[in-house]
Formats: structure tokens, sequence, C-alpha cells
């Protein structure tokens, strides 16, 4: 996949924000979308089939996420290459700890296998991959963890602010570590409830290219679930259009009783 183009943040989105209820946070859940190539492209353009999978889980000490995105490509009418993508972490509630793994195949054969954990302190953080080989990437103190990323947005939409600026660990391995700058539009109602239109761009940490590696944009509700999304990565463009969202239990989390005495 090439490099992002540079385009305008949906300006046409800006306004005065609304801010979002104060109870809004992200939920567990999951979302299945359909995925397809964008009407309105040049022609030629590569076309996509296939499907992503998110999922949030809470459990009494994190979040827990499961991510898939899976697809065929075909050109000029003939079927191309498949690209399957597996991602599952795990974060602190403290957003102190993550665990995660990523494995992506290109047909039958796969072509990575990312593990590794990252921990962060007051002074700043450190990931340890154990695969494709061991190695060690040093984190500012300012980085954020996906979960904790997504909160960030959710958080500054209830504030009213349009604009967030932050650093992502994402898992990826070496290079996963990007700035993100997304810029939020003015929430809409819709089927009962707030739809936040956004753009997100990543520009990798180390990658010294003024031009962002990717490109989000699309519809969140102010509980983390995506209701429009798309994501370019320049040469290919995927739009994701929900199937099938389903919210899942909190667990039930009791604190332990103090001492006494």
């Amino acid at each position: 996949m090439g490099r992002w183009v540079v385009v305008l943040l949906l300006v046409v989105l800006l306004g005065w924000a609304l801010v979002l209820p104060a109870r809004a946070g992200l939920v567990p859940h999951q979302a299945f979308y359909r995925l397809r190539t964008p009407a309105g492209l040049a022609p030629g353009a590569p076309t996509v089939a296939g499907g992503l999978a998110l999922e949030w889980r809470r459990t009494c000490e994190g979040w827990r996420s499961r991510q898939r995105l899976a697809f065929v490509l075909a050109e000029d009418g003939l079927a191309g290459s498949s690209l399957d993508i597996r991602f599952q972490g795990f974060e602190s509630l403290d957003g102190r700890r993550f665990a995660f793994e990523l494995e992506s195949f290109r047909g039958l054969r796969r072509e990575e296998q990312v593990r590794g954990q990252a921990e962060l302190g007051p002074a700043g953080g450190r990931v340890r991959l154990e695969l494709p080989r061991r190695s060690e990437l040093a984190l500012p103190p300012t980085t954020l963890f996906p979960a904790g990323q997504l909160e960030g947005v959710l958080a500054a939409a209830r504030r009213g602010a349009q604009l967030v600026d932050q650093w992502l660990y994402d898992g990826s391995g070496k290079d996963g570590l990007v700035r993100v700058v997304t810029v939020l539009g003015r929430p809409r109602t819709a089927d009962g409830g707030l739809r936040l239109p956004f753009a997100a761009a990543y520009y990798r940490g180390n990658a010294g290219s003024p031009l962002p590696a990717l490109q989000l944009w699309g519809e969140l509700d102010g509980e983390g679930i995506y209701h429009r999304l798309v994501l370019d990565f320049g040469d290919l463009v995927l739009e994701a259009v929900p199937l099938r969202i389903r919210r899942l239990a909190p667990p039930a989390c009791h604190r332990r009783p103090a001492p006494e005495g």
C-alpha cells in the first residue's frame, strides 16, 4: 500500500462543535462491517470485497480488543490477492500496560507476525518486542495505547474541542509509534443518538515524512462505535458499511473489602 496523499480534513463537516453528553465514553461492543470500494473513485481504481470486525471487551483489569480486516482486491474485473490482518491486545485500565499480537496473511502465506508488550511510566515508556525478533523501542511520556487514544478523542468531543493531537503506540511493531491528528466536526442527531463526524491522519513517528501513512474519516458515537468509516491508503480506499453492532455487558467487578483495624 502506498503513502497517503494529503487531503483536506473534511472542512465541510466543521462548525461550532456541539458537546457530547457527559456520560459518553467507550463501551464494550462488537461491530461487523462489509468492506467495499467507495463510490466516486476514478475509473480503473481497484475494487474490494471483504469484511471488518472490531471488538472491545471490558474486564475488571482493562480492555481486551480484537480486530480483523480481510478482503480480496480486484483490478480490471479480475480477482487478485487477498489480505487478512488479525490483531488482539490487552490494555490496563490505567493506560500503563499494553500487550499485543498481530498477524497478517497474503493468500495462505503469513507475511508478518508481531508480538510484544509495552509499559509506560512518568518519564516515558518502552516496548519490548518478542516477534518478529527481540528488540526494544522507547516511547515518549505522552504516549497512549489504543483504548486510551479513543477515550481521549471522546473526552475532547465532550469538551467541545475540534482538534486532537495525540501520540499512539498501536502494537504494529517497531513502526507502531504514530502521531494522530484528529479533526472533530459538528455532531448530528441520527437514529435517536448523536453522530460525531471526524477525520484522522496518522503520521509514523520515525518516517521523517510530512505525509500521513494512513487517514480515516467517518462518524462515531459517544460510546466509541463507528457508524461510518473510510480507510484511505492512498492507492487503495476501503469503505466499511455497518452490518451488525452489538453492545456487550460490562463485567461485574467487586472491590476487595478494606482490612479491619
